[in-house]
């Protein structure tokens, strides 16, 4: 198992059964599944099936790649609204594809504007306009990006079209089961299932994705090179996608609470309002890198000697002890957090919100 951070410090940390790689300088600013390459490279890559239960893909080692390949592949959005449009940018600014690769079936004169100033190749809508055969025509990986209850009727449009050997299917639409996409294609659709959050927005998404029966390897390639260009990206099982969209899906609202109430608190200490959100911002992203920068000092789960299953980073409660000092200023802080039940309520909330995910799928 392999998991690679590209890190604003331009140090490269990555896991393979627990040891670092390689420092080296990198030409990105966020955390990602693996590094960019080609779409084409990464369709060529042929490896066996990654193992499953919540293990993020393993891609070939780096020198394998063929990250110069020429681009023989190109993307489609069937829908392209902001989380599409950041997917795209994503690609093109990680070098992954150039913006004119870029086909996206367009239902507003407002959208298809952006997307034509993008450099994308803009069609209409996928069902009264003709987009899904366009989108179908002119790309070889097709991503779903309208809202959940679009999407019967955006593939009962694009199936009649569909190839299965040359199109994979990507669908980015919130709570739609790999089985509902399954039903609605031809037999033998390669399909993948996709839960971005918000940060992809600015580059640093934490998406996961969940593959179909009849997706290969290469298609697994392929949906991590998509998701790595706009952040970390990890496989899951089908099964423990509800539980992701509670924690990193939903995970951003809980954040912006949390900046909101720590710059309340600072404003009620003497700050101004723009200077108490600016540091509390900076602090909670601060905090999350020493996290990701954090390279395993916290120790590993599974037994002696065994190579951990998943990439181990510090602990947070490590990183917390190390600021709390005795008597001082943030112990006393964080004292009142803990008789006020912050800890308990995040993770009720993660919780909850998985729950709610679940119950939202089922009714697809």
């Amino acid at each position: 198992m392999r998991l690679t951070l590209l890190l604003r410090s331009g140090r490269r940390l990555g896991w393979r059964g627990g040891s670092a790689a390689p420092a080296g300088p990198v030409g990105r600013a966020t955390a990602v599944g693996r590094p960019s390459t080609t779409l084409a490279a990464a369709l060529a890559q042929q490896q066996p099936p990654p193992p499953q239960g919540g293990r993020a893909h393993n891609p070939p080692p780096p020198a394998a790649r063929v990250a110069s390949a020429p681009l023989a592949r190109s993307v489609g959005f069937v829908g392209c609204g902001a989380m599409g449009e950041a997917l795209a940018r994503g690609l093109v600014g990680a070098g992954v594809l150039s913006a004119g690769d870029i086909t996206a079936s367009i239902r507003t004169p407002a959208r298809r504007a952006v997307l034509e100033r993008f450099g994308a190749t803009v069609v209409g809508d996928a069902i009264s306009g003709g987009g899904a055969a366009a989108v179908a025509a002119a790309a070889d990986v097709v991503v779903i990006g309208v809202k959940p209850g679009a999407v019967p009727a955006v593939l009962d449009a694009l199936a009649p079209h569909l190839d299965v050997g040359r199109h994979l299917v990507v669908s980015i639409a919130a709570g739609v089961p790999l089985a509902a996409l399954e039903g609605r294609l031809p037999a033998g659709a390669r399909v993948a299932r996709v839960m971005p959050n918000t940060p992809c927005l600015v580059g640093e998404g934490a998406s996961v994705y969940a593959m179909g029966g009849a997706a290969t390897p290469a298609d697994a390639d392929t949906v991590d090179a998509l998701l790595a260009s706009v952040g970390l990206a990890l496989r899951l099982d089908e099964a423990q996608v509800d539980a992701a969209t509670g924690l990193s899906g939903c995970g951003p609202a809980f954040c912006f609470l949390g900046i909101e109430a720590l710059a309340d608190g600072g404003v009620q200490a003497g700050l101004p309002r723009d200077m108490a959100i600016a540091l509390a911002a900076q602090t909670m992203a601060g905090a999350a890198r020493m996290v990701l920068e954090s390279g395993g000092d916290g120790g590993g789960g599974g037994p002696a000697g065994a190579a951990p299953a998943t990439p181990t980073l510090a602990h947070p409660a490590i990183l917390r002890e190390r600021v709390c000092s005795p008597g001082g200023a943030t112990i006393a802080g964080v004292a009142e957090l803990e008789a006020a039940g912050v800890r308990g309520a995040f993770g009720r909330a993660v919780v909850a919100a998985a729950r709610r995910a679940g119950e939202l799928a089922g009714s697809k």
